[in-house]
């Protein structure tokens, strides 16, 4: 949960406000009053919720942000809605990961999926599944799985990935299996939806994504998606929660083009060093 900075000789926390919120929970600070702090207690209190289960988790900093994506996920779902109109509400939730230079950040998708009112959900996640090549030999972990594509033996070959066989590349894929860099998740994203005719000119976008700095730097998924879908409506707190409540959501809606879509990019992020270590960015 460490990431290091440019300009920067140390490793900093990556995201620092889930781990304060973990730290607090195991000291157990978990009711703090301070008017100025209002973001960490909601985010202390949803760690909390789960605090005995990501404690006894085999890994447990792992299944913190997958508590704190879940945490995320219930906020957003509480306020979006369909009421802008027409259009399809398409939500991208998952996992970004800050990966140390010269790898791309990466994205874990946990959910995708598109929606018009008074219609069902389509799940649209097939679009980023990849299948490793067959094989008779017994793979010992999802690590090995993930070596045996050829699509992260490519990444790894243009510098946008790990290599297979260092230490980042095992932590990367056993920890967020599925993962893959921000690039890749745009252009699938956009093929996806091109069926429903979701395009830049009849399409606004908005992420609820923590603020730190690192989740927007050039070339992350957070500016490449902006680049592409012309502008942003920033939703996202500390740790990610769209803490522009449902009045905020309004607010944004009330800018999508007539009969126009609405697409949410969201969750929490957390960094891995060269040398593995989750929660770690140098």
């Amino acid at each position: 949960g460490k990431y290091q900075l440019i300009g920067q000789g140390r490793q900093t926390p990556a995201c620092g406000a889930v781990l304060s919120a973990y730290n607090s929970c195991k000291a157990g600070k978990v009711n703090g009053e301070d008017p100025l702090d209002m973001q960490q207690k909601w985010l202390t209190q949803r760690v909390n919720k789960d605090f005995n289960k990501i404690k006894a988790a085999e890994e447990p900093l792992r299944a913190l942000f997958y508590t704190a994506y879940e945490g995320v996920k219930e906020k957003l779902l509480a306020i979006v809605n369909h009421d802008f109109g027409d259009g399809n509400l398409v939500l991208l939730g998952g996992i970004l990961i800050n990966m140390p230079r010269p790898y791309e950040d990466h994205f874990c998708p946990l959910m995708f999926q598109i929606s018009a009112a008074g219609t069902p959900p389509d799940d649209l996640m097939s679009a980023f599944s990849y299948k490793a090549p067959i094989t008779s030999t017994p793979l010992p972990n999802k690590a090995s799985i993930a070596a045996l594509k050829q699509s992260n033996q490519v990444f790894a070959w243009l510098d946008m990935a790990p290599a297979p066989e260092s230490p980042c590349f095992i932590s990367l894929h056993e920890h967020f299996p599925g993962c893959v860099p921000g690039q890749v998740i745009l252009q699938r994203l956009v093929q996806a939806l091109r069926r429903f005719n979701v395009t830049p000119q009849n399409t606004i976008f908005g992420h609820s994504i923590c603020p730190d700095e690192i989740n927007n730097a050039k070339d992350g998924l957070a500016y490449t998606m902006r680049e592409h879908w012309g502008s942003c409506f920033p939703m996202g707190g500390i740790g990610g929660a769209p803490f522009v409540g449902k009045s905020g959501f309004a607010s944004f809606t009330s800018h999508v083009p007539d009969t126009g879509n609405v697409l949410i990019l969201f969750g929490p992020h957390v960094a891995i060093s060269e040398a593995g270590e989750l929660g770690k960015y140098q």
